[in-house]
């Protein structure tokens, strides 16, 4: 295999921080139906540069505008999109960078001098962005069933630490 020539496409060989926003990429972009997969990962230097010759001094398409990439550090990731659509449906593309904007994931649609809408990457001080706790998802889902103010609630859930006196406030929601 040559490997120059061959696109990497295994998140495992990202870095683990770009492993877990790569992943809660995808699961995020599943969940909201957003139709794509990964069709490159890491690469070494040499592709890169393989890649960067394209359109210059090689035949071909320019495909990249740089010599210096995030992907060679194991940072960053490109997609496209499934078929039947077409592989760089600019809508869902963007549909997909609303979702790494919401994870903090820089998305290259959004660069001014050389746009790459495919390419996706964080860097080593990624974090996740933070979720509701179970608790804080059950009594707001309780509240609105009930049509009461949820804050008033909310810092009484805290209050109560054990799954038994969390239900028990529950209790004291619906009654």
């Amino acid at each position: 295999m040559d490997t120059i020539k061959q696109a990497n496409r295994d998140i495992k060989s990202l870095q683990p921080i770009a492993q877990k926003a790569c992943e809660l990429f995808l699961n995020e972009c599943k969940k909201k139906n957003i139709p794509i997969f990964i069709t490159e990962t890491h690469r070494s230097q040499a592709r890169q540069d393989y890649l960067y010759e394209q359109g210059r001094t090689r035949q071909g398409q320019i495909v990249t505008w740089t010599r210096s990439s995030n992907h060679t550090g194991g940072y960053a990731w490109d997609i496209a999109v499934n078929p039947p659509h077409e592989l760089y449906d600019a809508k869902i593309i963007a549909k997909a960078g609303e979702v790494a904007k919401e994870l903090g994931i820089e998305w290259g649609g959004t660069w001014k001098s050389s746009p790459d809408t495919p390419h996706f990457q964080v860097d080593k001080n990624w974090k996740a962005p933070a979720t509701e706790n179970w608790k804080t998802q059950a009594i707001k889902q309780v509240c609105k069933q009930h049509n009461l103010e949820v804050n008033t609630w909310l810092g009484k859930c805290e209050e109560y630490l054990t799954v038994g006196e969390f239900f028990g406030i529950i209790n004291k929601i619906i009654q």
